[in-house]
């Protein structure tokens, strides 16, 4: 058996036996280092986001992306909320850029692998066109990935999360949380995390539920403390003598449940 996590370009190239209507389980998004003196800054954060064209993003994604309009949870998770990532306005992010007073001469950097050039494009001309920012766009081949942390080589990064188990405490807890060691951006706030801890500790499924749609909506469409991109569908190729393959997101299948055929050569 044999498993490829493939590139949005090798999509293209791939027919799906389900037409395309895989779940959508895991998000690509672009995070900011909170302790930049200017990222730092809700207001550009705003301003970015604002600036962001998803409609151009659906219509260059690949088979197994779709541009994301809800917020960190994927459509896939229970806890999904919808229409949540700020939507294009181009004038009221140059009113949330006037804001920010950034200095004279300010410029940004973004860096991903070179695999997603073609939808940062998209940001980025949006970016200096619509807000006249100066971004570098810092693309690095997987061949030849960068050691450490991206944020170390660019205040803004393109990341990729998949959950673990379907289930938004996941995505929401590790990657925001102020005390997760995987929040690579360090973002902080204390109202997030109380939305979060109170969801935690309900009992109700209507109210976690409730409180999980409060915490999503909070960090993206109120602090910005990331812009989702994409949501991404996952696919494993098996052999066809293998018979059982599950998986959700990450690779848990359990192989117990898996059946090889025997060749009759």
């Amino acid at each position: 058996m044999t498993r490829v996590v493939y590139t949005p370009q090798t999509a293209d190239h791939v027919r799906s036996s389900a037409g395309g209507d895989e779940p959508l389980t895991w998000l690509a998004y672009l995070g900011f280092d909170h302790a930049h003196p200017q990222l730092g800054n809700v207001e550009l954060r705003r301003a970015l986001a604002l600036a962001v064209d998803r409609a151009a993003l659906e219509e260059a994604a690949p088979a197994n992306l779709v541009a994301a309009t809800g917020g960190v949870v994927p459509p896939a998770l229970y806890g999904h909320s919808p229409d949540t990532a700020p939507r294009l306005d181009v004038e009221s992010a140059r009113e949330h850029l006037r804001l920010a007073e950034l200095p004279e001469g300010f410029t940004l950097a973004l860096t991903a692998q070179d695999v997603w050039g073609g939808l940062l494009e998209i940001v980025v001309g949006g970016w200096r066109n619509a807000l006249g920012l100066g971004v570098d766009l810092d693309l690095w081949s997987g061949h030849d990935p960068p050691g450490g942390s991206l944020l170390e080589r660019a205040p803004i990064a393109l990341f990729g999360w998949m959950p673990g188990y379907p289930d938004p405490e996941y995505m929401l807890r590790l990657l925001l949380h102020s005390d997760a060691p995987t929040n690579a951006g360090r973002f902080a706030d204390e109202h997030f995390d109380e939305l979060v801890e109170a969801a935690r500790r309900e009992r109700s499924d209507r109210r976690r539920l409730e409180r999980f749609h409060a915490a999503d909506r909070y960090a993206v469409a109120d602090r910005v403390a990331l812009i989702p991109l994409v949501y991404g569908r996952s696919s494993a190729f098996v052999q066809p003598c293998v018979h059982g393959w599950w998986e959700f997101a990450k690779s848990s299948a359990n192989f117990a449940d898996l059946v090889v055929e025997r060749s009759s050569e």
